[in-house]
């Protein structure tokens, strides 16, 4: 189940990739305009993004308890939360375009920066509906159609970027344009597909526009949804926020430590999609064995997808540090060694903080399928924003270890994270045990 996931998720990151090796090519500048652009757009949307992503697991659950009807009524509240998330985050991405001068860049980046930020907004309302349309097809165990849209959407962007760059002389914001027509024919893609397929005819329920905005008929379902989603929302927030943050102080120190911020960023995204990848599975499938009552099914699921996310994480961590020079040369423009040398220190330290990332990411994935949203969300808040931040700004700017220091502060975080989630898992799953003998013994 995590393979075609995992591809998925490594096609939406390719995408970033390709924005930046087209961007490299017109200066250091750019790169680091994209960068904060970006940094500041997933800022913005991550909440609606991870509560879209629960999805999954909400429709797992329902699959567990055999009840079709209610995995239907799920449907629209996805859909209607999705667009209207989606529209008020645009807002709140097209007021951040015009006041960009809050996030203190230099005077080369603020010029160019807002413009870009402002055409990703119009792309909002297409990728939530797209993730979470998604990710109710993957609840389904059905993973196949999400990995090939996705993979097409690479090749797609990957032809639209050097068409609306140059061809059609764009400059900088043609890699936004390219961006924003790619989601379009995403989200138009899945939805086709779920239309067109039988197995999903259980999801057509017909309800009028009032019902639409007030979601009356599916009032229980929306708010469902909405217990487990807006605590994900937060914990994809308070972590994309801290890298955003992390890269607000990389551009303060100076352009190229911005750019080779994103270039660092960029490849640790890439490996990090397999780690998401793995945790959507652990949480279908701990989702699936909570619906039917099965506490060894969500036992083996935990432990199937830690060991996968450690295994490949490590795997990722020895390519990072052996190839770091290799790797950020992929994005040097015009050889610039001092761009190059800084983005390879900065994958180094990404290298350490591999096996951390993903243990926290598939943590969080099997909280999220056994319905436990509250306390990691907590606990996710303490790593970034009172730990990793915090630390990375006394390390960086206050004693000087640039943006070295705040690297190895999110790395602190993230090994927090990472023992704090697993702990609460095994011990709920520990709990779920001893009850359900209980209960057992009494019948």
């Amino acid at each position: 189940m995590a393979i075609p996931i995992i591809i998925g998720q490594v096609g939406n990151v390719l995408m970033g990739l390709t924005d930046t090796f087209f961007v490299s090519k017109l200066g250091v500048t750019e790169i680091a305009a994209s960068g904060i652009g970006n940094s500041v757009f997933f800022t913005t949307i991550v909440i609606g993004i991870g509560m879209m992503i629960s999805g999954s697991a909400v429709v797992a659950e329902a699959l567990g308890n055999k009840d079709p009807e209610r995995i239907g009524k799920l449907y629209h509240s996805v859909v209607w939360s999705g667009i209207m998330f989606g529209v008020l985050m645009n807002l709140v991405v097209l007021f951040l375009s015009f006041n960009f001068g809050w996030f203190q860049q230099t005077t080369q980046v603020n010029a160019i920066a807002p413009q870009y930020l402002n055409i990703l907004g119009l792309s909002v309302v297409p990728l939530t509906l797209f993730i979470g349309l998604k990710n109710m097809s993957d609840g389904h165990e059905d993973t196949t159609p999400g990995l090939i849209i996705s993979l097409g959407a690479v090749v797609l962007n990957a032809l639209l970027n050097p068409l609306f760059i140059w061809t059609f002389n764009m400059g900088f914001n043609g890699s936004a344009w390219a961006t924003f027509v790619t989601r379009i024919c995403m989200v138009l893609a899945i939805w086709l597909y779920l239309r067109g397929n039988h197995k999903y005819r259980v999801w057509r329920y017909h309800i009028g526009l009032k019902d639409w905005l007030m979601a009356i008929p599916f009032r229980k379902e929306l708010n469902e949804f909405l217990k487990v989603g807006l605590p994900s929302g937060l914990q994809f927030f308070f972590e994309i926020a801290a890298f955003g943050g992390a890269a607000a102080m990389m551009g303060n120190i100076s352009v190229v430590a911005g750019a080779s911020h994103v270039v660092a960023i960029q490849l640790a995204a890439l490996t990090y999609m397999a780690a998401t990848g793995f945790s959507v599975a652990g949480s279908i499938l701990t989702g699936s064995a909570r619906g039917a009552g099965d506490t060894q099914g969500i036992l083996v699921a935990g432990k199937r997808s830690l060991v996968m996310v450690t295994v490949w994480m490590s795997f990722t961590c020895l390519c990072f540090i052996i190839f770091s020079q290799e790797l950020t040369a992929l994005f040097n423009h015009k050889h610039e060694p001092e761009l190059q040398q800084y983005a390879a220190s900065l994958l180094i330290i990404a290298g350490f903080f591999q096996l951390a990332d993903g243990l926290q990411c598939v943590g969080l994935g099997i909280l999220r399928g056994i319905g436990d949203t509250r306390v990691p969300t907590w606990i996710t808040l303490v790593a970034y924003w009172v730990i990793g931040l915090p630390l990375g700004y006394i390390l960086g700017p206050v004693l000087g270890y640039d943006g070295a220091g705040i690297w190895w502060a999110l790395c602190a975080g993230l090994c927090f994270s990472a023992v704090a989630l697993n702990w609460r898992f095994f011990g709920l799953v520990k709990r779920m045990g001893k009850k359900a003998t209980i209960q057992f013994k009494s019948c």
